[in-house]
């Protein structure tokens, strides 16, 4: 099976809690590091729901029962799509677990612009 975010472990500072784990005052504006985060949590789970169902497709391919053997369409998956989605997801699940730990920092904004910049920069 494919794992998934736990979206109940999200750090501290981008809930709004305070450190000691009393409440913060509620920000007047959205918490738009939030977003960010949870976007890169769906779109890796988004990848995985993918790979877990490019898999089935090859499951069924790879059948070598007479009618079901699909000798190039299981070369394809093998060769073209699971080297580059690999990387996709192992990329990802980079990303994310690197923002969440920058963002359970005191000031989340801007360790969203750093994240941002480094991403750009293309030295990640």
């Amino acid at each position: 099976t494919w794992g998934s975010m736990d979206f109940g472990n999200i750090p501290r500072s981008v809930l709004g809690e305070a450190a000691g784990g009393a409440e913060a005052k509620p920000a007047p504006q959205p918490n738009w590091e939030l977003n960010e985060y949870l976007s890169l949590s769906k779109a890796l789970d988004l990848e995985k729901e993918l790979a877990g169902e490019v898999f089935k497709i090859h499951l069924d391919a790879d059948d070598h029962t007479p009618g079901h053997y699909d000798a190039e369409l299981t070369h394809h998956l093998e060769e073209v799509f699971v080297s580059k989605h690999r990387d996709i997801v192992r990329n990802l699940a980079g990303y994310t677990k690197d923002l969440g730990e920058m963002l359970d920092t005191a000031d989340s904004s801007l360790a969203v612009y750093l994240f941002d910049e480094l991403l750009q920069s293309g030295k990640y």
